[in-house]
């Protein structure tokens, strides 16, 4: 008997602040327990447990309200699901909202689609949707921000106005505030950011103290962590200022610090004759290379200029017939009544410079059998024979009259061995 009178005892307590003294009117199919809930309400299908719950709705439906304050001025916004302390307790017509943690979407008006997760998750929004905050402080004060997806502690903790974001993370983005079209995964990456657009930071810490750039791209660890630029690419596990790969897309620059395995073929651009001076005038431009299509001479960058080159496999020998150096072929010719050389060093115009008469073998027996840069001096050298002895010598070129000679070369000298080139 004690029994069921305390139930009938708990029962009309629960009825008596459940609406009906309170003034509840009209509406069907709601369940209303606790002070002051759905003291006005005339839709239906809804239910709100706890204090002030859903007290100003009044033609808003199938709304779920637990937790004191939880949609308390709610007036016609419908189809809504608030759990916490004070969860979406400014929404007035916003509708398909999931508001779950104390003061998650507090602040929340009108704006509808929303799912905020997490104590203080989204709590300052106002109008912004359709947004997916989860975290304690996800989102906290974002107001007018859409299509934003926040995952993680202070996740976009103070993204406001940017749109299309998604950080993941413990703290991503958490200080940026109006940045758009931005991709943060990993805990601090663009820790330390404010604004900026169309940024992709993966990993821990990544970006971090990229305060405004744009367009940017840090994958790994810490990569571009000191990084304030835009439009710059980072692959690294720490924060170094030379990561494994570095890029800047605006200048379709990319640069690898370390060795480079190609497995296959490597396409070097093409020139139509000699790369441009311009091209080859500062130390960052060094190593450059570049395939003239008339000539089918390969061009590098190095310190003096370009220089085509040549030599068979494994090695790669100066400027064809570049006889002093300045990255220029030049012409050695021979007067066959006297057997004299002379040489001239081509400048691309009609007067080039003549070296007369040059310190070699003048002798009939002696035939020239080839060039190539035979010392690695980037200067092309001269390779001549004696027919009468099949021996061999070489003059080591420097643009003057009087190269070097190296005499009697240690090579086979039978008649029967032949020069291939």
């Amino acid at each position: 008997m004690k029994k069921k009178i305390l139930m009938f005892l708990m029962i009309s307590f629960m009825v008596f602040f459940a609406g009906t003294v309170w003034g509840f009117t009209e509406g069907s199919s709601n369940n209303f327990f606790g002070l002051y809930n759905g003291t006005v309400n005339t839709g239906s299908y809804n239910s709100f447990f706890g204090g002030y719950n859903g007290t100003s709705n009044t033609t808003g439906m199938r709304n779920s309200f637990f937790g004191f304050g939880a949609g308390y001025v709610n007036n016609t916004g419908s189809e809504n699901s608030f759990f916490g302390e004070n969860a979406g307790q400014a929404n007035t017509i916003g509708s398909y909202n999931s508001f779950f943690g104390t003061f998650a979407g507090f602040s929340n008006i009108d704006a509808s689609n929303n799912t905020f997760i997490g104590h203080n998750a989204g709590r300052q929004n106002t109008t912004g949707s359709p947004n997916t905050f989860v975290g304690t402080s996800a989102g906290r004060q974002n107001t007018t921000g859409t299509y934003n997806n926040f995952f993680g502690y202070q996740a976009g903790y103070g993204n406001t106005t940017g749109d299309f974001n998604n950080y993941f993370g413990y703290r991503t983005g958490q200080s940026i505030t109006e940045g758009t079209n931005n991709s943060f995964f990993g805990h601090g990456s663009g820790y330390f950011k404010t604004s900026g657009t169309h940024n992709s930071f993966f990993g821990s810490h990544a970006g971090a103290n990229n305060i405004a750039g744009s367009n940017n791209v840090f994958l790994g660890n810490h990569a571009g962590y000191n990084e304030t630029g835009s439009n710059k690419l980072y692959i690294s596990n720490s924060d170094t200022e030379l990561p494994l790969i570095y890029g800047e897309f605006d200048n379709e620059y990319l640069e690898i610090n370390g060795d480079l395995s190609v497995i296959g073929y490597t396409q070097l651009d093409l020139t139509t004759n000699s790369p441009p001076a311009a091209d080859c005038d500062d130390p960052s431009e060094y190593g450059r290379m570049k395939v003239d299509a008339v000539s089918e001479d390969l061009y590098v960058c190095v310190v003096s200029g370009w220089k085509s080159m040549q030599g068979g496999a494994g090695q790669a020998s100066a400027v064809n017939n570049d006889f002093n150096g300045d990255g220029n072929s030049d012409v050695l010719v021979r007067n066959t009544d006297n057997g004299r050389w002379h040489m001239y060093l081509m400048d691309g115009t009609s007067n080039p410079t003549l070296v007369s008469r040059i310190n070699m073998y003048e002798s009939s027996a002696i035939e020239m059998m080839g060039t190539g840069d035979f010392n690695g001096d980037g200067i092309s050298d001269v390779l001549v024979r004696n027919t009468d002895n099949g021996r061999w010598h070489m003059y080591l070129m420097d643009g003057t009259s009087n190269p070097t000679l190296v005499s009697r070369i240690n090579m086979y000298e039978s008649s029967a061995i032949a020069f291939q080139d």
